[in-house]
C-alpha cells in the first residue's frame, strides 16, 4: 500500500503521529510517500527508514504523479479550515484518512476514513483497516465525492442563491 501526505510537513499537519503510527501497521506491505516542504527536525529512525520516501517540495505540475501512484492520501492535521490536498486526492479517486479538522469531505467508510482523533493509534487503526481489506479502497475510491465540489456544483449553489435573492 503506497500512502501519501502532500502538503507542508510540520507539527500542525499531523506529521509525528503519522510516522509514529507506523510502528503499529500489522503488515510490512506499505510505503508512506512524503511530499513537500519539511518544517522540522525529523526523529532518527524516520529519516533513513526504507519504507518512508521524503520527496521535498515539488512544483504543483508534479503532484499528479504522487496522487495517481498512491492508494491512500492521508492527512491528520490539528487545524487545517479547509484542506485542498483532500479535494485534489478526491479527483484523483484516492480514498482519503483525515482528521475532523480539514473540513467536510470526508464521509467515514464511504470515501475514506475520518479519524476519530489525531493519534498514532487512530491512524494506524485506520491505516490497518486499509491494509486489512485492500477492497475497502477499491469501494472507497469508487465513491470519491469530488464531483460535490466541482466548479459545475458551486455554480449551481450560486444559481440558487441568485434565485432565492430575487
Amino acid at each position: 500500500m503506497r500512502i501519501l501526505f502532500l502538503g507542508q510537513i510540520n507539527r500542525r499537519k499531523g506529521i509525528l503521529p503519522l510516522l509514529e503510527s507506523l510502528n503499529s501497521l500489522q503488515v510490512p506491505f506499505w510505503e508512506l510517500w512524503l511530499v513537500g516542504a519539511l518544517s522540522l527536525p525529523i526523529p532518527e529512525p524516520w529519516q533513513q527508514h526504507p519504507q518512508v520516501r521524503w520527496s521535498g517540495p515539488v512544483p504543483r505540475q508534479a503532484t499528479a504523479r504522487f496522487y495517481q501512484q498512491a492508494d491512500v492520501f492521508v492527512l491528520p492535521t490539528y487545524s487545517d479550515g479547509f484542506a485542498l490536498t483532500q479535494l485534489e486526492a478526491q479527483a484523483w479517486h484516492l480514498p482519503v484518512i483525515v482528521s475532523p479538522y480539514c473540513g467536510d469531505v470526508v464521509r467515514d467508510g464511504e470515501n475514506g476514513i475520518l479519524l476519530t482523533e489525531v493519534s498514532a493509534p487512530a491512524i494506524a487503526h485506520a491505516l490497518n483497516r486499509c491494509l486489512d481489506a485492500p477492497r475497502l479502497l477499491a469501494e472507497m475510491s469508487a465513491r470519491s465525492r469530488s464531483a460535490e465540489f466541482s466548479l459545475a456544483r458551486l455554480a449551481q449553489h450560486l444559481a440558487t442563491l441568485d434565485h432565492d435573492l430575487s
